[in-house]
């Protein structure tokens, strides 16, 4: 190596690692809306870190012919053709894994770039030992060997592959994510193919850093305008969800009920009174809460909601509590729609038009059950893969895709309905433990 191949190389490869540092202490410490994106970059980025390391400390040490600077320079080859083949891989992965693919070894493409992967390793480790691939002489100088193309040929299937999953898996990516990808496959491959012709030059290291930080900066700055505008739609949620359970129906049976007990029961239409405040005032306050509540005080608001019936309904309706665990939280105002579609749609709408309702909860191993059952008239719930029958205030069983939608947003949950006609129905929500 000439001394001005090393000099160009030491400074290519201090900014390389510069760079790289650089870009892990902005994951580290900086804001990620995506846990899987923040854990990827940081596997990603301390493997392009230690990559970098490897050939800076190559570039200064290769003048040291002792027989353990040799050593150490074996370890540092090693290192890095170890760590340049797991970003390859990585990003097979993470292609995969943002489009959706939830087992990365049913997916034929993984499969193949995961043997390319194995195939690769196993040249490096056996090269140590026959220097097939490369060699590092007694004097600490670098060669390669006869089959040095073979290890070029399986990097080349890797990136081939992965070109070959962002094609396929174009329509479940973002625009913004599959310009990032490209880049970063694309560059270090025009880089690699200069490099086989500048013999020496450490050209993909550099490459490689940049296009990782163009990548983290497309993704990052991608998925935090997707965050914001989930924000705003679970706002607009929070809205929609309010408007839908003070319907002008329920207003106006409540007061007609209120109106009549101060003539029959003026105490009774007291209590009535200050139930139905309540209850308004905690849908008013659901407006201004973005985080989930105590399950206790959404309990309380749907007991408000069953007082207020019962004032209506008196003895038809019965309402069961089977509380197993109640130290837990959960989406404001997603307990009491599933309470009042059991009253109203379930027993109300019976042949007798009586029944009971049970609010159940479970603390299961990994996640929590919140259950409302009735024992009215059920429905089919074919139903309910229409949005238009959810969604429509015109339908029966209004609100459960924004229950839904807020359990998913807010913690991840899940809503579960089961029903059959004549004999009731189920809804349970599923609300994952924190870690």
């Amino acid at each position: 190596m000439t001394p001005v191949v090393h000099n160009i190389n030491l400074i290519l490869s201090v900014i390389g690692f510069f760079l790289s540092t650089l870009g892990l202490i902005h994951i580290l410490t900086g804001f990620f809306p995506s846990r899987r994106t923040k854990y990827f970059f940081t596997v990603f980025f301390v493997t392009l870190t230690i990559y970098v390391l490897c050939i800076l400390l190559r570039e200064l040490t290769y003048s040291y012919t002792e027989e353990g600077w040799v050593i150490f320079s074996k370890i540092l080859f090693f290192g890095q053709s170890i760590a340049a083949s797991t970003l390859l891989i990585l990003i097979t992965a993470f292609i995969l894994k943002e489009s959706g693919e939830k087992k990365l070894f049913r997916s034929p493409i993984f499969i193949a770039s995961f043997v390319a992967w194995i195939i690769y390793i196993s040249l490096i480790i056996i090269t140590q030992f026959t220097g097939v691939i490369y060699s590092v002489s007694d004097n600490n100088e670098y060669s390669r060997g006869k089959l040095y193309p073979l290890l070029i040929l399986v990097t080349a299937v890797i990136m081939v592959l992965n070109l070959v999953a962002l094609w396929v898996k174009r329509n479940k990516l973002s625009s913004k994510k599959r310009t990032a990808l490209l880049i970063y496959i694309i560059v270090p491959t025009i880089a690699m193919v200069i490099q086989l012709f500048l013999f020496g030059i450490h050209l993909i290291a550099l490459s490689t850093v940049i296009s990782a930080l163009i990548t983290l900066t497309y993704i990052v700055t991608d998925e935090t305008t997707v965050y914001y505008e989930q924000v705003r739609e679970n706002d607009k949620l929070k809205g929609d969800v309010m408007l839908s359970q003070i319907q002008p129906h329920f207003l106006f049976n409540t007061l007609i009920t209120i109106k009549s007990l101060c003539r029959e029961d003026p105490t009774k239409a007291e209590e009535g009174i200050g139930e139905f405040s309540k209850f308004l005032k905690y849908n008013m306050d659901s407006l201004t809460t973005d985080s989930p509540i105590p399950f206790e005080n959404e309990l309380e608001h749907v007991r408000e909601y069953l007082s207020l019936q019962k004032l209506r309904f008196g003895e038809e309706l019965n309402v069961e509590y089977d509380l197993e665990y109640t130290d837990f939280e959960m989406p404001t105002l997603t307990l009491q729609p599933l309470v009042e579609n059991a009253v109203i749609h379930g027993i109300r709408h019976s042949a007798t038009g009586t029944g009971i309702v049970t609010i159940r909860t479970r603390n299961c191993p990994g996640h929590i059950e919140v259950c409302v059952e009735d024992d009215g008239a059920g429905f089919d719930p074919v139903i309910l893969d229409n949005d238009e029958n959810v969604n429509s205030d015109s339908k029966s069983h209004v609100g459960l895709s924004n229950i839904k939608s807020r359990l998913l947003l807010m913690c991840s949950g899940s809503l579960l309905i089961e029903s059959e006609p004549g004999k009731g129905t189920t809804a349970q929500i599923i609300l994952p433990k924190k870690k």
